[in-house]
């Protein structure tokens, strides 16, 4: 069967007294058709590994099983039962009445003729669903099931077959209802519903009726467990070892999700893995995550750590669940989707931590990264101001930092402000700044490394230039602004990825970008702007290239001596070009449909 339309029919004949002891139980079972039918073509649950199985033509040809499922509805079939033989009877156990196979295709056929026009069972598999104390029996009375077994002592839980005549051809399931005595019994109720017993053996029987729709013609172990096994008689009440989740303890156990609904049901036999299996075809999701403040923190701060990097890998696929090791004896386990803020941890003591995080997709399958974490000690107590003068700072911490001469700082924690004094150096490299960046009449200022600055950044009043280099912001991430201003004509600053950037990642900045009022030449490269990125009033030559500035991007009023560029810049708002002298040069700049954009051509 290439594809499949299933269809309920719940023969309970009108005014009975047969009731099911769980409300629901008759939705839980159309449910569970829906979600099969919804989640048609995934790799992530039992239905996908029929997809491995195909028909083969009288030329040898091969069209193998989709996953493509419809679920047509449910019919209700209210004509009485026919009387018991003498022989179901007797083989009833403890129910009220008793049905042979051949008394239930009988109503079937009668049923469908009087309500459908002829059916193909290439397609349609037709649920014949029965009400509590409804015993069934094969028509030679061997075996019965599931309130006892046949004359031959055996029983079953539910079966398939099919029949048909020149109108009318059905393939079809007996799915009567367990009682909790019998071997049949799911001993798990993710649901908590004794229809998730039923849906477990109406799984069974729906694989079995499109791999072998017409009965020992179609994928069948000749010497299975049980003698001529098909697919899910070879893992007749097998399950996995690990649940996938569970609602409430074990009781609740679940195995798979299908359109986020939890049931409970068997492997099915794969040839892929020879062996039973869950699913087939499926790909493992990919596991990665970051996490801040970063490259460093210290005792006791938290850490944020942000998951959703992490990816499904199978069409439709969602991951379910995240589970942190922080490499400290401590865990955290949390849902995939719909979580409450992101997952934080606090160290207690100083070192090196592997972080572990695995993924887990709603197939259950899984995937696992790691990575690195140091923390440093605290600062030590009562030094509100700490200076670095003539020196190095490497892998410490500090409260508030003041740079009076040269400075290299290297991977160092400042918990509040930095400040670069008069005639100040500072050579940065990937050190956390908790609060502002601030340097004013500095002789120069080289940031880059991967750092970050928690508050705002302020560069003005620059008198000079490293030596062999211009002044360089690079590669940091800036919660807050940049300013970047009044600097003199021996210091040329560069902003990103250009010139004494080059080779660097530019600026993630979360507030706004200003550059204003600088002598000496400004490059702006590659900057990842929250806000508006402006550069006005300069006094010589500007090159901005490459940037991305959510809001607007301006730039205006430069007198620049000589010609600049304004390139590759994308604006979420507006892009401006306008009143440069001498102009300058717009190419290839982008701002957002039903904006305004004249930043390319001449200023």
């Amino acid at each position: 069967m290439l594809t499949n339309e299933t269809h309920v029919v719940l023969w309970r004949p009108r005014g009975n007294t047969y009731s099911y002891p769980d409300p629901n139980y008759t939705d839980l079972i159309e449910r569970y058709l829906r979600d099969v039918a919804h989640d048609s073509g995934r790799t992530s649950n039992t239905n996908s590994v029929t997809t491995q199985y195909y028909k083969e033509s009288s030329v040898g040809s091969q069209q193998f099983i989709q996953y493509h499922s419809v679920y047509a509805g449910t019919l209700f079939d209210e004509d009485p039962y026919p009387p018991a033989t003498s022989e179901c009877t007797r083989l009833k156990g403890a129910a009220t009445t008793c049905l042979t196979q051949e008394q239930e295709t009988d109503e079937l056929e009668t049923f469908l003729q009087g309500h459908l026009n002829s059916r193909s069972f290439e397609h349609d598999i037709w649920l014949l669903v029965l009400p509590p104390n409804v015993q069934t029996c094969a028509s030679t009375y061997v075996v019965c099931g599931p309130y006892g077994p046949g004359t031959k002592g055996a029983s079953y839980c539910a079966y398939h077959s099919e029949f048909g005549n020149d109108q009318i051809s059905v393939a079809w399931a007996n799915i009567p209802y367990v009682p909790a005595s019998r071997g049949c019994l799911n001993y798990s109720e993710p649901n908590h519903n004794s229809a998730d017993t039923t849906i477990n053996t109406l799984s069974h029987e729906m694989s079995e009726t499109i791999t072998d729709p017409v009965g020992e013609s179609g994928w069948i172990d000749e010497e299975g467990r049980i003698g001529e096994d098909e697919i899910a008689d070879q893992c007749n009440f097998q399950f996995p070892a690990t649940p996938l989740g569970s609602t409430t303890g074990s009781a609740g156990n679940y195995d798979e999700l299908i359109n986020g609904d939890p049931y409970n049901v068997q492997e099915q036999w794969s040839n892929f893995v020879n062996g039973c299996a869950m699913n087939y075809g499926h790909v493992a999701p990919t596991a990665a995550f970051s996490y801040t403040p970063k490259p460093l923190v210290l005792v006791g701060q938290t850490v944020e750590f942000n998951p959703y990097s992490s990816q499904a890998q199978g069409p439709c696929d969602y991951l379910y669940t995240s589970h942190f090791d922080f490499g400290d004896g401590q865990t955290l386990t949390e849902p995939f989707q719909n979580r409450l803020g992101l997952p934080v941890h606090a160290y207690a003591k100083p070192g090196k931590y592997t972080i572990t995080l695995t993924v887990t997709d709603d197939a259950g399958t899984t995937n696992t990264t790691t990575q690195t974490i140091t923390v440093l000690p605290p600062p030590p107590p009562r030094e509100p101001v700490n200076y670095c003068v003539r020196g190095a700072l490497s892998q410490t911490s500090v409260q508030n930092l003041i740079v009076a001469n040269v400075c290299d700082m290297t991977q160092v924690v400042v918990t509040g402000n930095l400040m670069v004094q008069r005639g100040g150096r500072l050579h940065e490299h990937g050190s956390v700044i908790d609060g502002n960046l601030q340097a004013t009449d500095a002789a120069a200022i080289q940031l880059g490394g991967g750092g970050s600055i928690g508050g705002n950044l302020q560069v003005q009043s620059l008198t000079l230039a490293p030596a062999g280099s211009d002044d360089s912001l690079c590669n940091t991430i800036v919660k807050g602004n940049v300013q970047v201003q009044n600097n003199g004509a021996s210091s040329p600053v560069d902003i990103g990825s250009l010139a004494g950037c080059s080779g660097e990642e530019g600026l993630t900045i979360g507030g706004n970008l200003e550059v204003e009022n600088n002598a000496a030449g400004i490059t702006v490269g590659a900057n990842r702007v929250t806000g508006n990125l402006q550069v006005h009033n300069n006094t010589a030559k500007v090159t901005v290239t490459g940037n991305t500035a959510n809001n607007n991007i301006q730039v205006h009023d430069n007198t620049i001596g000589v010609g600049g560029t304004l390139e590759r810049n994308t604006a979420g708002g507006n892009c401006e070009l306008h009143n440069d002298n001498p102009t300058i040069e717009g190419a290839g700049n982008a701002a957002a449909a039903g904006h305004q954009n004249s930043c390319n051509g001449n200023s």
